[in-house]
């Protein structure tokens, strides 16, 4: 696909609060240039449009990826249509960008293959990936805690607007799993990197008494090499938590932000902190565990676009299919654990 200009021309579709806070984060990198936005309800998309300067605003999604100006979008819409729209997009021939989760890991195989036959990027909208710590981490697990055993994961946000769309299961078929969940899965890919076949993996789910939504939910998983995993997510709990360790038979890493750092995420904003994490060994108290900086000035949501925009303009198709193959991991897990505490 030919660009006439040098910047990714990006278009969005949704008006949601997360495609505002990925709008703001488009404007922050001279890589790309927001020039549209489609939502089904006009009054929301012209307020966003103002709000995040945008020139073109169209009145559903058909007519923007249709829209020679675009060559790129990102796709903020519930999971239930995600599928349908994500097509659209690749079908004519914008490179993808798409919030999380997907219909199954079955949905994800037709929206990635129907971007790889158009030699398009296909990537999900996952920050903390793109956080220089999670590299960071990775590339010192041997060294600094030798062989993981184990991982455990948090991440709760207090949510109770009933009207919200994370408590309409005709939208969000899996609300907090797929919603919060995800992030628990996609620890797992990142830092239990020879964690090899999934043996077994179990659970329970609390669901909202009005509506029916889940609303928090807890698991265990046991993969072929012997590692364990366990995690909670949810709405329920009336503070947010982050929380990531990671142990192994040298020591243990330990991660109190790892969705959304505590320096400037687009909910944080503590200019005077360093991102970081805890390295933890022998018997000592946490208070004297040694802090290791992993800072960047840049924050992880612009890191996410700048990512995408270079995948764009200069990647080999095998970079591009790692970055599937990582949505495709972390769908998979969820796909297992949804399966396992749907009932």
């Amino acid at each position: 696909m030919a660009q006439e200009s040098k910047m990714l021309r990006f278009g969005i579709i949704g008006a949601g609060s997360i495609a505002s806070d990925i709008a703001r984060a488009m404007h922050q990198c001279t890589e790309v240039e927001l020039v549209a936005i489609a939502s089904r309800r006009e009054e929301q998309a012209l307020e966003f449009a103002r709000l995040h300067k945008i020139a073109k605003v169209f009145e559903n999604w058909h007519e923007l990826v249709h829209y020679e100006g675009v060559d790129a979008v990102y796709v903020a819409t519930p999971t239930h249509v995600r599928e349908e729209i994500c097509l659209g997009v690749a079908e004519m021939g914008k490179h993808l960008l798409a919030d999380k989760p997907f219909a199954g890991e079955n949905s994800l195989r037709r929206i990635y293959e129907r971007c790889r036959l158009r030699d398009l990027v296909f990537m999900d909208g996952t920050h903390f990936t793109h956080n220089p710590r999670t590299q960071m981490v990775r590339g010192a697990l041997k060294e600094q805690i030798g062989t993981v055993q184990h991982l455990r994961s948090s991440f709760f946000f207090p949510a109770d607007d009933i009207y919200n769309i994370r408590f309409q299961p005709d939208k969000e078929p899996t609300g907090a799993v797929g919603d919060l969940g995800w992030y628990n899965m996609r620890a797992i890919c990142e830092y239990l990197i020879e964690r090899g076949e999934l043996r077994s993996i179990t659970g329970s789910i609390q669901r909202h008494p009005q509506t029916g939504s889940v609303i928090r939910g807890s698991g265990w998983a046991v993969f072929e090499s012997s590692q364990t995993t366990c995690f909670d997510f949810g709405y329920s709990v009336g503070a947010q938590l982050m929380d990531l360790e990671i142990l192994g038979d040298l020591g243990v890493i330990q991660i109190p932000d790892y969705v959304l750092d505590y320096k400037q995420s687009y909910i944080f904003q503590n200019p005077g902190l360093k991102t970081s994490y805890d390295l933890r060994k022998g018997v000592q108290p946490r208070s004297e565990a040694q802090t290791v900086i992993a800072d960047s000035d840049v924050p992880q949501h612009v890191l996410m676009i700048q990512n995408f925009a270079r995948l764009c303009s200069n990647s080999s198709k095998a970079e591009r299919a790692s970055k599937y193959d990582l949505a495709r991991q972390t769908q998979e897990l969820l796909d297992a654990y949804w399966e396992a505490v749907r009932a």
